[in-house]
């Protein structure tokens, strides 16, 4: 059992709290029972597992485990105090894992016809709850340079682990993320609060790019320029806007309604 906070492999886990190291390293910091199940559903190749020894003491934590050791993941137990160090959460569920990042290459998003921007999306819980919405309506997702890091700790929880199951690339630049839509042939569609097409006189049916911009500052200049629609979401007076996130949950769904009517099916 590890017991000291000066363990190597303690403070290996703790040094993913930075993105810098999770970069360097190709690892990110997995914490909770539901994200990791997610997590290992997904496909996500884990690495190390640390759990406290009352973990295993519920039938839940008990499948958990076996499910690890199945699949040859290190599980290996630690003090509860070495694991809240470990931890970036106040109260740690008992399990934290280190996984590989697994942002995809260019070349997987040949044939994307929903895809995702996050523009300049700082704030990690609507970062991760975007991510979440993307996974459930099947598209993928680009952030650009200023938005928080995909693999953030704080971003993984608000995406309940989904961010495996989501084509991911990030930190791209406003020119690269203009060229990379060209090349993928779809519609760059910007959501703005004044837009001129609302949302839902859009044909969401053709292969789409849509753009959420921050709630601070908006669509990027440069994206908004190059959109081919401006959609907006009409509100109540005295409403100005939505959060990002639910922004992007409107506006996928009604694509996803559009195209299952299209198909003969119900949402």
């Amino acid at each position: 059992m590890l017991t000291s906070t000066a363990n190597p492999r303690v403070k290996g886990v703790r040094a993913l709290h930075r993105a810098p190291e999770r970069r360097a390293r190709g690892l990110c910091l997995l914490e909770g029972v539901r994200l990791i199940e997610t997590a290992l559903d997904a496909g996500a190749r884990l690495v190390e597992v640390y759990v406290v020894p009352e973990f295993v003491t519920s039938e839940r934590g008990r499948r958990l485990v076996d499910r690890l050791r199945k699949r040859a993941v290190p599980v290996r137990p630690v003090a509860e105090r070495v694991l809240r160090h470990m931890s970036d959460t106040q109260e740690p569920q008992g399990i934290v894992a280190t996984a590989a990042m697994q942002e995809a290459s260019p070349e997987v998003f040949a044939g994307c016809t929903a895809l995702v921007i996050a523009d300049r999306i700082s704030d990690p819980g609507n970062l991760g709850t975007l991510v979440r919405t993307a996974a459930a309506a099947g598209a993928g997702l680009w952030a650009t340079a200023g938005s928080a890091d995909l693999y953030e700790p704080k971003v993984l929880r608000a995406s309940m682990g989904t961010l495996f199951l989501v084509p991911h690339r990030q930190r791209l630049t406003i020119a690269e993320a203009v060229a990379g839509v060209r090349t993928l042939g779809l519609t760059l569609v910007a959501a703005d609060a004044h837009g001129a097409t609302e949302y839902s006189s859009m044909d969401w049916r053709r292969p789409f790019a849509l753009v959420i911009g921050s709630e601070a500052h908006g669509v990027s200049p440069g994206l908004r320029e190059a959109a081919a629609q401006v959609v907006y979401l009409p509100m109540a007076p005295g409403v100005e806007s939505l959060n990002a996130a639910v922004t992007g949950a409107v506006l996928l769904f009604e694509a996803m309604r559009q195209r299952r009517a299209s198909a003969g099916r119900r949402l």
